[in-house]
Protein backbone atom coordinates (compact mmCIF):
# COMPACT_ATOMS: atom_id res chain seq x y z
CA UNK A 1 0.00 0.00 0.00
CA UNK A 2 1.33 3.50 -1.11
CA UNK A 3 0.45 6.61 0.57
CA UNK A 4 0.81 10.29 -1.09
CA UNK A 5 0.83 13.18 0.54
CA UNK A 6 -1.52 15.76 -0.85
CA UNK A 7 0.64 18.93 -1.28
CA UNK A 8 -1.47 22.18 -1.23
CA UNK A 9 -0.61 25.70 -2.39
CA UNK A 10 -0.09 28.22 0.13
CA UNK A 11 0.25 31.30 -0.16
CA UNK A 12 3.32 33.64 0.69
CA UNK A 13 2.39 36.22 3.47
CA UNK A 14 5.64 38.02 2.14
CA UNK A 15 3.55 39.03 -1.58
CA UNK A 16 -0.08 38.59 -0.48
CA UNK A 17 -1.90 41.79 -0.91
CA UNK A 18 -2.93 43.93 2.50
CA UNK A 19 -6.53 43.64 3.14
CA UNK A 20 -7.29 47.34 4.27
CA UNK A 21 -10.44 47.54 6.18
CA UNK A 22 -12.89 50.40 5.73
CA UNK A 23 -15.37 51.69 8.79
CA UNK A 24 -17.29 54.63 8.71
CA UNK A 25 -17.34 57.15 11.67
CA UNK A 26 -19.97 58.98 12.89
CA UNK A 27 -19.77 62.82 11.85
CA UNK A 28 -20.41 63.51 15.16
CA UNK A 29 -16.80 61.53 16.08
CA UNK A 30 -15.25 63.07 13.27
CA UNK A 31 -15.88 66.86 14.88
CA UNK A 32 -14.66 65.54 17.89
CA UNK A 33 -11.06 64.20 16.97
CA UNK A 34 -10.95 67.37 15.12
CA UNK A 35 -11.71 69.91 17.72
CA UNK A 36 -9.21 67.48 20.30
CA UNK A 37 -6.20 67.30 17.84
CA UNK A 38 -6.45 71.16 16.69
CA UNK A 39 -7.01 72.07 20.94
CA UNK A 40 -3.96 70.30 21.70
CA UNK A 41 -1.97 71.88 19.00
CA UNK A 42 -3.03 74.95 20.53
CA UNK A 43 -1.93 73.80 23.96
CA UNK A 44 1.04 72.90 22.69
CA UNK A 45 2.39 75.83 20.74
CA UNK A 46 1.19 78.42 23.64
CA UNK A 47 3.49 76.15 26.12
CA UNK A 48 6.89 76.22 23.69
CA UNK A 49 6.39 79.94 23.19
CA UNK A 50 5.02 80.61 26.44
CA UNK A 51 2.47 82.94 25.20
CA UNK A 52 -1.11 82.67 26.63
CA UNK A 53 -3.46 82.14 23.90
CA UNK A 54 -5.54 85.64 23.67
CA UNK A 55 -7.84 84.09 20.66
CA UNK A 56 -9.99 81.99 20.91
CA UNK A 57 -10.93 79.87 17.99
CA UNK A 58 -13.64 77.31 17.19
CA UNK A 59 -13.07 74.58 14.95
CA UNK A 60 -16.36 73.16 14.41
CA UNK A 61 -18.45 75.03 11.79
CA UNK A 62 -22.14 74.70 13.20
CA UNK A 63 -23.50 76.01 16.35
CA UNK A 64 -23.86 72.66 17.77
CA UNK A 65 -26.08 74.28 20.68
CA UNK A 66 -29.03 74.72 18.30
CA UNK A 67 -28.24 72.27 15.31
CA UNK A 68 -26.98 68.63 15.70
CA UNK A 69 -24.18 67.11 13.86
CA UNK A 70 -26.01 66.42 10.07
CA UNK A 71 -27.27 70.03 9.90
CA UNK A 72 -30.63 69.74 10.87
CA UNK A 73 -32.17 71.23 14.08
CA UNK A 74 -32.70 69.44 17.10
CA UNK A 75 -36.08 68.06 17.29
CA UNK A 76 -38.41 68.57 20.63
CA UNK A 77 -39.89 65.09 21.92
CA UNK A 78 -43.48 66.08 22.61
CA UNK A 79 -44.06 62.99 24.84
CA UNK A 80 -41.26 64.23 27.07
CA UNK A 81 -42.52 67.65 27.27
CA UNK A 82 -45.65 66.62 28.02
CA UNK A 83 -43.96 64.55 31.17
CA UNK A 84 -43.32 68.00 32.25
CA UNK A 85 -46.31 69.72 32.36
CA UNK A 86 -48.09 66.76 33.52
CA UNK A 87 -45.20 67.12 36.70
CA UNK A 88 -45.85 70.52 37.19
CA UNK A 89 -49.23 71.20 36.93
CA UNK A 90 -50.72 67.21 38.03
CA UNK A 91 -54.61 68.99 38.04
CA UNK A 92 -54.72 70.29 34.70
CA UNK A 93 -54.58 66.51 33.14
CA UNK A 94 -58.02 64.56 33.64
CA UNK A 95 -58.21 61.16 31.91
CA UNK A 96 -61.76 61.99 31.22
CA UNK A 97 -63.52 65.02 30.59
CA UNK A 98 -66.30 66.35 32.99
CA UNK A 99 -67.89 68.47 30.88
CA UNK A 100 -69.42 68.42 27.59
CA UNK A 101 -68.04 70.37 24.82
CA UNK A 102 -69.54 72.90 22.74
CA UNK A 103 -66.71 72.69 20.61
CA UNK A 104 -63.46 70.20 19.71
CA UNK A 105 -60.58 70.00 17.30
CA UNK A 106 -59.23 66.63 16.51
CA UNK A 107 -55.53 66.60 14.98
CA UNK A 108 -56.48 64.30 11.60
CA UNK A 109 -52.49 63.09 11.39
CA UNK A 110 -53.36 61.19 14.86
CA UNK A 111 -56.44 59.72 13.72
CA UNK A 112 -54.87 58.29 10.52
CA UNK A 113 -52.02 56.56 12.56
CA UNK A 114 -54.52 54.31 14.14
CA UNK A 115 -53.12 51.12 13.10
CA UNK A 116 -56.08 49.09 11.54
CA UNK A 117 -57.53 45.63 13.28
CA UNK A 118 -56.96 42.79 10.08
CA UNK A 119 -59.41 40.58 11.86
CA UNK A 120 -62.18 43.58 11.24
CA UNK A 121 -60.65 45.75 8.79
CA UNK A 122 -60.08 44.33 5.35
CA UNK A 123 -60.52 47.04 3.08
CA UNK A 124 -60.64 50.61 3.06
CA UNK A 125 -64.42 51.10 3.47
CA UNK A 126 -64.49 48.86 6.66
CA UNK A 127 -61.20 51.21 8.32
CA UNK A 128 -63.20 54.94 7.42
CA UNK A 129 -66.01 53.50 9.22
CA UNK A 130 -64.15 52.19 12.11
CA UNK A 131 -62.41 55.38 12.32
CA UNK A 132 -65.57 57.68 12.28
CA UNK A 133 -67.32 55.32 14.70
CA UNK A 134 -64.50 55.66 17.02
CA UNK A 135 -63.47 59.26 16.81
CA UNK A 136 -66.64 61.21 15.78
CA UNK A 137 -69.70 59.44 16.90
CA UNK A 138 -69.00 59.92 20.73
CA UNK A 139 -68.87 63.67 19.89
CA UNK A 140 -72.18 63.32 17.71
CA UNK A 141 -74.10 61.85 20.66
CA UNK A 142 -72.84 64.58 23.27
CA UNK A 143 -74.48 67.16 20.76
CA UNK A 144 -70.91 68.90 20.29
CA UNK A 145 -71.91 71.92 18.08
CA UNK A 146 -69.04 71.99 16.16
CA UNK A 147 -66.12 69.39 15.19
CA UNK A 148 -63.18 69.91 13.52
CA UNK A 149 -60.27 67.67 11.63
CA UNK A 150 -57.30 69.40 10.60
CA UNK A 151 -54.78 67.52 8.64
CA UNK A 152 -51.42 68.35 7.25
CA UNK A 153 -51.74 70.02 4.04
CA UNK A 154 -49.81 67.20 2.00
CA UNK A 155 -48.73 69.63 -0.82
CA UNK A 156 -47.90 73.20 0.61
CA UNK A 157 -46.44 75.79 -0.19
CA UNK A 158 -42.74 76.23 0.96
CA UNK A 159 -42.71 75.66 4.30
CA UNK A 160 -40.36 75.02 7.25
CA UNK A 161 -41.90 71.65 7.97
CA UNK A 162 -40.22 70.89 4.80
CA UNK A 163 -36.66 70.14 6.78
CA UNK A 164 -38.30 68.02 8.97
CA UNK A 165 -40.09 65.98 6.36
CA UNK A 166 -36.80 65.87 4.93
CA UNK A 167 -35.53 64.36 7.95
CA UNK A 168 -37.88 61.49 8.01
CA UNK A 169 -37.91 60.73 4.41
CA UNK A 170 -34.33 59.73 5.32
CA UNK A 171 -34.63 57.56 8.11
CA UNK A 172 -37.98 55.74 7.61
CA UNK A 173 -38.37 52.90 5.45
CA UNK A 174 -41.27 53.57 2.78
CA UNK A 175 -43.11 50.91 0.67
CA UNK A 176 -44.08 51.69 -2.91
CA UNK A 177 -47.10 54.12 -4.23
CA UNK A 178 -50.67 52.64 -4.87
CA UNK A 179 -53.84 53.66 -5.81
CA UNK A 180 -55.96 53.60 -3.40
CA UNK A 181 -60.40 53.58 -2.81
CA UNK A 182 -62.85 52.12 -0.79
CA UNK A 183 -62.25 47.91 -2.02
CA UNK A 184 -58.63 48.55 -2.10
CA UNK A 185 -57.30 46.23 0.61
CA UNK A 186 -55.53 46.99 3.72
CA UNK A 187 -51.56 47.21 3.52
CA UNK A 188 -49.57 44.79 5.75
CA UNK A 189 -47.28 47.04 6.90
CA UNK A 190 -49.37 50.13 7.36
CA UNK A 191 -46.54 52.68 8.70
CA UNK A 192 -44.39 51.87 5.43
CA UNK A 193 -47.43 52.65 3.64
CA UNK A 194 -48.13 56.18 5.77
CA UNK A 195 -44.33 57.40 5.18
CA UNK A 196 -44.69 57.19 0.89
CA UNK A 197 -46.21 60.91 1.10
CA UNK A 198 -48.14 60.20 -2.50
CA UNK A 199 -50.54 57.20 0.05
CA UNK A 200 -50.66 59.54 2.86
CA UNK A 201 -52.14 62.25 0.65
CA UNK A 202 -54.80 59.64 -0.91
CA UNK A 203 -55.72 58.75 2.46
CA UNK A 204 -56.68 61.78 3.76
CA UNK A 205 -58.71 62.93 0.58
CA UNK A 206 -60.34 59.50 0.83
CA UNK A 207 -61.26 60.10 4.69
CA UNK A 208 -61.92 63.36 4.11
CA UNK A 209 -64.53 62.86 1.47
CA UNK A 210 -65.85 59.91 3.37
CA UNK A 211 -66.22 62.08 6.56
CA UNK A 212 -68.10 64.34 5.12
CA UNK A 213 -70.52 61.92 3.95
CA UNK A 214 -70.82 60.16 6.62
CA UNK A 215 -71.05 63.60 8.86
CA UNK A 216 -74.09 64.40 6.55
CA UNK A 217 -76.02 61.24 7.94
CA UNK A 218 -75.15 61.56 11.64
CA UNK A 219 -75.27 65.23 12.26
CA UNK A 220 -78.53 67.02 13.33
CA UNK A 221 -79.31 70.30 12.50
CA UNK A 222 -77.43 72.15 15.11
CA UNK A 223 -74.10 70.45 14.63
CA UNK A 224 -71.24 71.15 12.20
CA UNK A 225 -68.80 69.31 10.99
CA UNK A 226 -65.37 70.87 9.52
CA UNK A 227 -61.97 69.23 7.52
CA UNK A 228 -59.31 71.30 6.70
CA UNK A 229 -56.33 70.01 4.65
CA UNK A 230 -58.01 67.31 3.45
CA UNK A 231 -58.80 69.08 -0.39
CA UNK A 232 -56.31 69.53 -3.13
CA UNK A 233 -58.43 71.01 -4.91
CA UNK A 234 -59.87 73.81 -2.19
CA UNK A 235 -59.00 77.47 -2.36
CA UNK A 236 -55.59 77.92 -1.36
CA UNK A 237 -54.65 80.74 0.80
CA UNK A 238 -52.93 83.88 -0.79
CA UNK A 239 -49.43 84.55 -0.39
CA UNK A 240 -48.17 88.05 0.89
CA UNK A 241 -45.43 89.77 2.40
CA UNK A 242 -45.80 91.14 5.55
CA UNK A 243 -44.05 94.54 6.27
CA UNK A 244 -40.40 93.63 6.82
CA UNK A 245 -40.39 94.59 10.42
CA UNK A 246 -37.04 92.71 11.52
CA UNK A 247 -34.95 95.32 8.85
CA UNK A 248 -36.43 98.47 11.17
CA UNK A 249 -34.80 96.94 14.80
CA UNK A 250 -30.87 98.40 14.52
CA UNK A 251 -28.11 96.58 16.30
CA UNK A 252 -26.33 98.34 18.66
CA UNK A 253 -22.07 97.46 19.12
CA UNK A 254 -22.21 96.63 22.61
CA UNK A 255 -25.18 94.05 22.54
CA UNK A 256 -22.68 92.06 19.86
CA UNK A 257 -19.12 92.80 22.45
CA UNK A 258 -21.78 91.69 25.43
CA UNK A 259 -22.87 88.39 23.36
CA UNK A 260 -18.67 87.65 22.63
CA UNK A 261 -17.72 88.76 26.28
CA UNK A 262 -20.26 85.94 27.31
CA UNK A 263 -19.28 83.65 25.36
CA UNK A 264 -15.65 83.63 26.15
CA UNK A 265 -16.40 83.73 29.87
CA UNK A 266 -18.50 80.77 29.35
CA UNK A 267 -15.45 79.21 26.84
CA UNK A 268 -14.18 77.26 29.74
CA UNK A 269 -16.70 75.77 31.37
CA UNK A 270 -18.34 74.04 28.66
CA UNK A 271 -16.92 70.01 27.57
CA UNK A 272 -16.75 70.91 23.97
CA UNK A 273 -18.31 73.15 21.41
CA UNK A 274 -21.59 71.14 21.02
CA UNK A 275 -22.47 72.86 24.53
CA UNK A 276 -20.70 76.37 23.48
CA UNK A 277 -22.95 79.53 23.50
CA UNK A 278 -23.77 80.26 19.26
CA UNK A 279 -22.23 83.54 18.00
CA UNK A 280 -24.21 86.71 17.26
CA UNK A 281 -25.01 85.87 13.75
CA UNK A 282 -26.12 82.53 14.53
CA UNK A 283 -28.62 83.55 17.41
CA UNK A 284 -29.99 86.50 15.00
CA UNK A 285 -30.54 84.54 12.50
CA UNK A 286 -32.33 81.95 14.62
CA UNK A 287 -34.25 84.78 16.32
CA UNK A 288 -35.37 85.60 12.91
CA UNK A 289 -36.49 82.29 12.45
CA UNK A 290 -38.46 82.00 15.70
CA UNK A 291 -40.11 85.24 14.85
CA UNK A 292 -41.74 84.26 11.50
CA UNK A 293 -43.45 81.36 13.25
CA UNK A 294 -44.57 83.80 16.02
CA UNK A 295 -46.04 85.90 12.99
CA UNK A 296 -47.79 82.88 11.67
CA UNK A 297 -49.25 81.83 14.84
CA UNK A 298 -50.75 84.81 15.89
CA UNK A 299 -52.49 84.66 12.88
CA UNK A 300 -54.27 81.78 14.17
CA UNK A 301 -57.58 83.51 14.82
CA UNK A 302 -57.99 84.85 10.65
CA UNK A 303 -59.34 83.14 8.22
CA UNK A 304 -56.59 83.58 5.62
CA UNK A 305 -53.14 83.86 6.87
CA UNK A 306 -50.70 85.69 5.44
CA UNK A 307 -47.15 83.78 5.37
CA UNK A 308 -44.17 86.19 5.32
CA UNK A 309 -40.93 85.34 3.00
CA UNK A 310 -38.99 82.64 4.08
CA UNK A 311 -36.02 83.67 2.62
CA UNK A 312 -35.86 86.52 4.80
CA UNK A 313 -36.12 85.20 7.57
CA UNK A 314 -33.34 82.60 8.11
CA UNK A 315 -33.99 80.11 5.29
CA UNK A 316 -32.68 79.94 1.85
CA UNK A 317 -33.67 78.11 -1.40
CA UNK A 318 -31.29 75.48 -2.64
CA UNK A 319 -30.53 75.24 -6.91
CA UNK A 320 -32.86 71.57 -6.34
CA UNK A 321 -35.75 73.80 -4.92
CA UNK A 322 -34.98 72.21 -1.51
CA UNK A 323 -35.19 74.66 1.75
CA UNK A 324 -32.56 74.91 3.83
CA UNK A 325 -31.53 76.91 7.17
CA UNK A 326 -28.85 79.55 7.58
CA UNK A 327 -26.92 78.73 10.44
CA UNK A 328 -24.93 81.45 10.49
CA UNK A 329 -23.31 84.46 8.22
CA UNK A 330 -20.76 83.41 5.66
CA UNK A 331 -17.64 85.52 6.92
CA UNK A 332 -17.90 83.24 10.56
CA UNK A 333 -17.69 80.21 7.90
CA UNK A 334 -14.76 81.53 6.95
CA UNK A 335 -12.98 82.15 10.46
CA UNK A 336 -13.60 78.57 11.00
CA UNK A 337 -11.91 77.49 7.57
CA UNK A 338 -8.49 79.67 8.76
CA UNK A 339 -8.77 78.45 12.15
CA UNK A 340 -8.48 75.16 10.82
CA UNK A 341 -5.97 75.46 8.10
CA UNK A 342 -3.86 77.44 10.60
CA UNK A 343 -3.11 74.36 12.92
CA UNK A 344 -3.47 72.28 9.93
CA UNK A 345 -1.87 73.44 6.62
CA UNK A 346 1.63 74.20 5.92
CA UNK A 347 4.97 73.53 4.76
CA UNK A 348 6.28 69.42 5.04
CA UNK A 349 10.04 70.93 4.99
CA UNK A 350 11.56 67.99 7.37
CA UNK A 351 14.79 68.42 6.41
CA UNK A 352 15.70 71.99 4.96
CA UNK A 353 15.70 75.09 6.54
CA UNK A 354 12.86 76.68 4.34
CA UNK A 355 15.21 79.41 3.03
CA UNK A 356 14.73 78.40 -0.99
CA UNK A 357 11.53 77.92 -3.01
CA UNK A 358 11.15 74.38 -2.12
CA UNK A 359 9.28 75.01 0.87
CA UNK A 360 5.73 75.75 -0.04
CA UNK A 361 5.41 78.71 2.95
CA UNK A 362 8.74 80.58 1.16
CA UNK A 363 7.33 79.66 -2.54
CA UNK A 364 4.03 81.93 -1.47
CA UNK A 365 6.07 84.89 0.66
CA UNK A 366 4.13 83.72 3.75
CA UNK A 367 6.24 82.67 7.10
CA UNK A 368 5.86 79.38 8.25
CA UNK A 369 3.15 78.59 10.69
CA UNK A 370 1.75 76.61 13.39
CA UNK A 371 0.62 73.98 11.06
CA UNK A 372 4.21 73.75 9.04
CA UNK A 373 6.61 70.62 9.82
CA UNK A 374 9.28 71.99 9.32
CA UNK A 375 12.64 71.67 12.32
CA UNK A 376 13.98 73.86 14.34
CA UNK A 377 16.05 75.24 11.77
CA UNK A 378 13.66 76.91 9.78
CA UNK A 379 14.49 79.99 8.83
CA UNK A 380 10.48 81.92 7.49
CA UNK A 381 8.96 82.25 10.95
CA UNK A 382 9.52 83.92 14.06
CA UNK A 383 8.71 81.14 15.98
CA UNK A 384 9.19 77.31 16.29
CA UNK A 385 6.10 75.12 15.39
CA UNK A 386 7.74 71.67 15.69
CA UNK A 387 5.75 70.76 18.74
CA UNK A 388 2.69 71.60 17.68
CA UNK A 389 3.22 69.53 15.09
CA UNK A 390 1.08 66.00 16.85
CA UNK A 391 0.47 62.80 14.43
CA UNK A 392 -2.42 63.78 12.05
CA UNK A 393 -2.91 61.69 9.04
CA UNK A 394 -2.81 64.36 5.70
CA UNK A 395 -6.62 62.64 5.06
CA UNK A 396 -8.02 63.80 8.21
CA UNK A 397 -6.66 67.33 7.58
CA UNK A 398 -8.47 67.14 4.33
CA UNK A 399 -11.47 65.72 5.72
CA UNK A 400 -11.67 68.79 8.33
CA UNK A 401 -10.79 71.21 6.02
CA UNK A 402 -13.53 70.22 3.10
CA UNK A 403 -16.17 69.72 5.92
CA UNK A 404 -16.14 73.39 6.34
CA UNK A 405 -16.60 74.47 3.40
CA UNK A 406 -20.01 72.94 3.22
CA UNK A 407 -21.88 73.94 6.42
CA UNK A 408 -22.03 77.00 8.70
CA UNK A 409 -19.71 77.99 11.03
CA UNK A 410 -20.59 79.73 14.68
CA UNK A 411 -17.23 81.75 15.25
CA UNK A 412 -17.53 85.28 16.35
CA UNK A 413 -14.84 87.34 16.73
CA UNK A 414 -14.96 90.15 18.86
CA UNK A 415 -11.84 92.16 17.66
CA UNK A 416 -13.85 93.58 14.92
CA UNK A 417 -15.58 95.86 16.81
CA UNK A 418 -12.15 97.25 18.79
CA UNK A 419 -10.00 96.84 21.51
CA UNK A 420 -12.36 98.94 23.91
CA UNK A 421 -15.19 96.16 23.15
CA UNK A 422 -13.22 93.39 23.96
CA UNK A 423 -10.56 92.82 25.96
CA UNK A 424 -8.15 89.66 24.06
CA UNK A 425 -7.35 88.17 27.84
CA UNK A 426 -11.26 87.72 28.95
CA UNK A 427 -10.28 83.81 28.90
CA UNK A 428 -7.96 84.34 31.32
CA UNK A 429 -9.49 86.74 33.49
CA UNK A 430 -13.02 84.43 33.92
CA UNK A 431 -11.68 81.16 33.84
CA UNK A 432 -12.03 80.03 37.22
CA UNK A 433 -15.70 82.10 36.84
CA UNK A 434 -18.14 80.54 39.46
CA UNK A 435 -21.97 80.08 37.97
CA UNK A 436 -22.82 82.56 40.56
CA UNK A 437 -21.14 84.96 39.17
CA UNK A 438 -21.90 84.98 35.92
CA UNK A 439 -24.91 87.41 36.55
CA UNK A 440 -22.62 90.11 38.26
CA UNK A 441 -20.20 89.91 35.09
CA UNK A 442 -23.47 90.51 32.82
CA UNK A 443 -24.70 93.19 35.16
CA UNK A 444 -20.74 95.57 35.78
CA UNK A 445 -20.52 95.07 31.35
CA UNK A 446 -23.66 96.64 31.30
CA UNK A 447 -22.94 99.26 33.74
CA UNK A 448 -19.43 99.99 31.95
CA UNK A 449 -20.91 99.96 28.48
CA UNK A 450 -23.57 102.80 30.23
CA UNK A 451 -21.25 104.96 32.06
Amino acid sequence: MVFLDIIRPEKIATFSTKTHSISKVKRELKDQRTENSLLRKQIAWSKEQNTPISDLQQFISLPRAIVDHDGLPYKGDKSKTLGIYHSRYPEAFENKLHFKPDCVIIDGMFILNSKPLKSSNRLFAHFLVSLFNRWIIPYIQLNTKEIHIVFDDQSPQLSPKDIERKRRDEKAETSAKILISETTKIPSDWQAFLHNRENKKQLVQLVSEKFLHFAKIALNSVQSFVIGGGFENASKQTLKRLPQTCRQIFLKRNHIAWISKIREALYSRVPSEEFYLPSFDALFLHWKRSYWVSRVWIQAYCENVQYPSLTDFGWKLEIDGQLDVIWDSPENLQKVINNIKLWTAGCNCLKSDCNSKICGCKKINMACGPGCKCGSSCKNKNVNSQVCNTEETEENTAEAVASTQVLYNSESDGSDFGDDTMDGSVFFELQNVDDDDLENIIFNFQYQQLA
